[in-house]
């Protein structure tokens, strides 16, 4: 992927109580290196014009289930797991057109881990975490922070009384 460039009308960073801009983001080998009110323009860089936008960083869920539907868990334990973490990736997917780049998945209900799957093909490139019909969400990949057992506070909704409690130090 060639250099961009994002012209930015207004910046929320995340950091500072009001909006800044006009201001530039300079984006090389997926990674944004520098953003500065004027950025160095790399020969054949893409310029993406968005100075009627406010742009803001991406968007973290600590909370999803990607691989599991609570409203059909019974439907879907004869789903195979293969099925499961397919319908992750839409949903994966479908956070990244909101903009959440980081998602945090608390587990399936499925011995076979299709969370783990997912995001172990997302790292590897295997399949993309990128949405094709925004724009944008070329420029990052979605990133999916997978349990391998459910994790809960104590008293959660995850705390079985079969399963152990162990206490983290």
């Amino acid at each position: 992927m060639s250099d961009i460039i994002l012209l930015c009308g207004r910046m929320f960073d995340g950091v500072s109580e009001t909006l800044s801009g006009p201001m530039e983001i300079l984006v090389e080998k997926n990674r944004i290196t520098r953003v500065a009110r004027s950025v160095e323009r790399p020969a054949g860089a893409e310029v993406i014009d968005l100075s009627d936008r406010t742009v803001s960083p991406g968007f973290i869920d600590t909370h999803v289930h990607l691989t599991m539907d609570a409203s059909n868990l019974a439907r879907q334990t004869l789903e195979s797991s293969a099925s499961k973490a397919l319908k992750g990736m839409s949903l994966a997917r479908e956070y990244m057109r909101y903009g959440f780049t980081t998602l945090r998945d608390l587990g399936s209900a499925d011995p076979d881990w299709p969370t783990i799957d997912l995001r172990n093909a997302i790292n590897a490139g295997i399949v993309q975490g990128r949405g094709s019909s925004l724009r944008l969400t070329l420029l990052v990949r979605v990133r999916v922070m997978a349990i391998y057992a459910a994790s809960t506070t104590p008293a959660g909704h995850c705390r079985f009384p079969a399963l152990p409690m162990t206490r983290h130090r």
